[in-house]
């Protein structure tokens, strides 16, 4: 039974523990409120549970730990409260597990025997109050292909990762993590998105050996770059590359390669020389050595600069823009994006430009830029219920529970 997104109110009534032969019950994105109800204890053939974006409170019960059916346990966005549950090992059938936003969830969170995990794929816990040091048991569970843990407290060091671990997405922005990061991590030989930003990490990263990326973001770390000398190197799925504050001293040799590259990010580092005419002057702080247009500052002579032309105004076409311009953001802007009909750690893909299009749009306003279109306006309420969803049919949405903030 999927109810999702039909504006429902009121608490979670105690007769759904009469559906006894129920298999999934999906009610995320409603204004649903108070606790669960025991009654759901009865439930013995759910596989399915999704209550995402309401507002239910609590905490969360232990009696899905005798729900051994479960494979997805979608609880994000909502107002639970407590330590983080340690029956959820119990769950032996579990495939994504999501309790992202909710703040009031705090404390550490526990060590396992990973033989509970054997079908775990995904999970995400990001914007709760998680604390303590980041457990190693995380990294060596063998069926895991992602997971979320940003905007939490938590400290210590990335641990090794199995030989043949199969994770495609990592995301642990956004907190105290400390050392470098580990060598095992190019090993990951399917890994596609990796977000490390906002940390203490430090070290060297070599590059060169991620060549099946599709979004690095290391900002805001104490971390070198190597971006390796083979001018031949490609990375054909590259289309995020967020780089601030990585002690890089030019541009990528490889950008010149990346034609689905669709956002550069690389303020506050020693970048000198040309650089990309595409954005105003703001797009471009912290690389002093920069020089020649769209910049003020001239490449080595007096000759007067012209003014790179306005950004076109949009319609409410959605092929207007399809992502065949640029983004290059390497200043105050920040954002995720999801814009490309097969990207896998996106729920919902029929909104996804106009989903980047709000956020980098917000941010040039900010910057000074024009006021958003009507078409824009009206569309924005829309997003920000559809992109709450977390753990949906065996795909998470890591940083896309971010990309409103």
């Amino acid at each position: 039974m999927d109810l999702s997104y039909n504006k429902l109110s009121g608490p979670l009534p105690e007769s759904l523990g009469n559906l006894t032969r129920i298999t999934q019950l999906c009610l995320s994105g409603n204004d649903l409120n108070g606790q669960v109800p025991s009654t759901l204890s009865n439930l013995e053939q759910l596989t399915d549970f999704r209550v995402a974006s309401n507002n239910l409170d609590g905490t969360i019960p232990e009696f899905f730990s005798k729900l051994i059916k479960l494979e997805y346990l979608s609880l994000g966005f909502n107002n639970f409260n407590g330590p983080f549950p340690r029956w959820v090992a119990n769950l032996t059938q579990l495939v994504g597990f999501g309790i992202s936003n909710n703040p009031l969830i705090a404390g550490p969170i526990p060590n396992y025997n990973i033989s509970g995990f054997r079908n775990l794929q995904f999970f995400s816990f990001s914007n709760c109050s998680l604390n303590g040091t980041l457990p190693s048991w995380l990294f060596t569970i063998p069926s895991l292909r992602g997971f979320g843990l940003s905007s939490n407290q938590l400290t210590g060091q990335i641990h090794e990762f199995r030989h043949d671990s199969q994770l495609e997405f990592i995301d642990l922005s956004n907190n105290k993590l400390h050392g470098p990061i580990p060598q095992s991590i190019s090993g990951l030989v399917n890994l596609s998105f990796l977000n490390l930003s906002s940390n203490n990490l430090n070290g060297v990263l070599e590059l060169q050996k991620f060549s099946n990326l599709e979004l690095l973001d290391l900002s805001k770390n104490n971390i070198s770059v190597n971006i390796g000398s083979n001018a031949n190197a490609t990375w054909p799925n590259l289309y995020s590359l967020c780089l601030s504050s990585c002690n890089i001293t030019e541009f990528p040799e490889f950008l010149k390669s990346a034609e689905n590259l669709q956002e550069l990010y690389l303020s506050n580092n020693k970048i000198h020389g040309k650089q990309f005419n595409t954005f105003e002057n703001n797009s471009y702080v912290g690389n002093l050595g920069l020089c020649g247009l769209p910049l003020s500052k001239k490449c080595g002579d007096n000759e007067a600069q012209p003014q790179p032309p306005q950004p076109i105004s949009q319609d409410d076409d959605d092929d207007a823009f399809g992502f065949t311009w640029r983004i290059v953001l390497m200043g105050y802007g920040y954002m995720r994006i999801c814009n490309r009909s097969d990207y896998r750690i996106c729920y919902v893909l029929d909104w996804k430009t106009e989903m980047v299009y709000e956020n980098s749009y917000r941010r040039s306003t900010q910057e000074g830029g024009k006021d958003k279109p009507d078409w824009l306006e009206k569309k924005s309420a829309k997003l920000d219920a559809i992109f709450r969803e977390e753990i949906i049919t065996g795909v998470a949405c890591y940083w896309l529970e971010r990309v409103l903030q």
